[in-house]
């Protein structure tokens, strides 16, 4: 089972979905655990792939959609402890702007590794703050003008993903451009 990538992946979005249902019934402890343990996962499918030689393209694909289901099932995991539902969704919608436009980068032979200041492994280190928040029960504090403190870390994780998104475009911009002018 451990030697197969695409079952890691898939275990790791079935747990993501465990997220989602700790976080409704407030196990906030247990939700962070398998937060934890899921983006785990994903950090070791992809490198088990490589290690033994079992990179394929569907498991690329598998693991490209799994980001994105698990991203979506750990904001909502977020909202239901307290996190503001636009903000989430803000969240959601700029999160998966950043992979969209990696995707569409790459589609056109533009390198997109290492571009953008907030990529996946940063987001899940800020979404895993967010709900340690949660666990130690200050995320629902109010530290602004009706802004919790998880809001708050949450407008921050926004405000970089916009950043990136910005980085994102300005590259594949520059890029085809310079491409275009060469033509």
């Amino acid at each position: 089972m451990l030697k197969n990538p695409n079952i890691i992946t898939a275990t790791g979005l079935l747990l993501s979905f465990g997220v989602i249902i700790a976080a409704y019934y407030r196990h906030t402890v247990l939700a962070l655990i398998l937060l934890l343990v899921s983006s785990y996962m994903d950090a070791l499918d992809g490198s088990l792939a490589r290690i033994t030689g079992r990179v394929t393209k569907f498991g690329a694909v598998l693991d490209s959609f799994s980001d994105r289901v698990e991203e979506f099932n750990y904001i909502i995991a977020l909202s239901l402890l307290g996190l503001n539902t636009y903000l989430a969704m803000v969240m959601i919608v700029l999160s998966f702007s950043i992979s969209y436009l990696r995707a569409h980068g790459e589609l056109r032979g533009i390198k997109m590794e290492g571009i953008g200041l907030f990529e996946r492994g940063e987001r899940i280190v800020m979404i895993a703050i967010i709900m340690t928040l949660f666990v130690l029960d200050i995320g629902n504090i109010i530290l602004l003008e009706g802004l919790s403190i998880a809001n708050v870390v949450g407008l921050i994780y926004s405000a970089l993903c916009l950043i990136t998104v910005l980085q994102r475009l300005i590259h594949i911009y520059t890029v085809t451009k310079t491409h275009e002018l060469k033509s």
